[in-house]
């Protein structure tokens, strides 16, 4: 909210359409949680692209400001979190579900946000 305060916007209204979440097991939540820490590495090429449009972690572009410990570091631990549950290969199978299954929804809320019929 603070980021669009920063550039004098107000939040889309809601026009009906709420996304529907459902992660099928723990190993695909596993999976969910890949997407959502691997986006901080997305985020800091965005973080750049910002720059140049005037925009920074305190400013316009707080969503995209990195840890404190640094995009590098903060991957590396949460890549060490994930790698420390052991999965079966079902598990591995479901946990690979999950993170297509975000990244499907993801895709799905923009395309309905930025929709433009």
């Amino acid at each position: 909210m603070h980021d669009l305060a920063d550039l004098g916007a107000r939040p889309p209204t809601a026009h009906g359409w709420r996304p529907s979440l459902h992660v099928a097991s723990p190993a695909a939540a596993l999976g969910w949680h890949y997407v959502a820490e691997g986006s901080t590495l997305g985020a800091a090429v965005l973080l750049k692209a910002a720059a140049a449009l005037g925009l920074h972690g305190r400013y316009g572009a707080r969503h995209l400001a990195p840890s404190p410990l640094g995009v590098a570091e903060y991957w590396r631990r949460a890549r060490e979190r994930l790698d420390a549950v052991a999965l079966d290969s079902t598990g591995q199978s479901q946990a690979c579900a999950g993170a297509s299954d975000a990244f499907q929804f993801v895709r799905r809320c923009v395309d309905e946000e930025f929709s433009f019929e």
